[in-house]
């Protein structure tokens, strides 16, 4: 391949050697793999299949073939922005939850040192607050509210009805 295609996706010729070189079972993508299939039958399988999904699109392309045990925060950082360069911030604070969870699990198996997205966390902004979009419905409309008001005043105005003649017999009956 030419030197152009591999700047074009933003790698270097040096990465893409050490990528081949470490095609083995200490790359980012085969930890990342072998942790996805060790914890995702627990896993609604929704879930499951847009977690690998995110890692597929957004991070094994650029440090997946990288050896788990030297990617250093600015790669993964770089990921990440480009993810966020496409207006995609929650997903872009998900796949860094996602890489640190494999990063954890390559510490835990002796593959990695430390988990180099632990670093990261306050490297993205903040996710926006969501509005509540909720539907207007029959139980939250101020009509509704007003009715069951009216309803509830209703019923109670029959039950002192009903029950006010027998209290008032019950004192005239005592009284004698």
């Amino acid at each position: 391949m030419r030197r152009e295609g591999f700047c074009a996706k933003g790698l270097t010729l040096l990465q893409k050697k050490q990528s081949e070189k470490s095609a083995s079972g200490d790359s980012f993508e085969a930890v990342a793999r072998e942790w996805f299939a060790k914890f995702s039958a627990s896993w609604a399988p929704g879930h499951s299949d847009k977690l690998i999904r995110r890692l597929e699109l957004y991070i094994f392309p650029w440090v997946g073939g990288l050896p788990i045990g030297k990617i250093e925060p600015p790669q993964i950082l770089s990921c990440l922005r480009r993810i966020e360069a496409k207006g995609n911030l929650e997903t872009a604070h998900r796949a860094l939850q996602v890489c640190s969870r494999v990063f954890r699990y390559a510490a835990a198996t002796g593959r990695a040192l430390h988990d180099p997205a632990a670093v990261l966390r306050g490297a993205l902004p903040l996710r926006q607050k969501s509005i509540s979009r909720r539907s207007r419905t029959q139980e939250n409309s101020p009509s509704f509210f007003v009715q069951s008001i009216a309803t509830w005043v209703t019923r109670r105005s029959r039950r002192v009805a009903f029950c006010a003649p027998s209290v008032c017999a019950a004192r005239r009956a005592s009284s004698c």
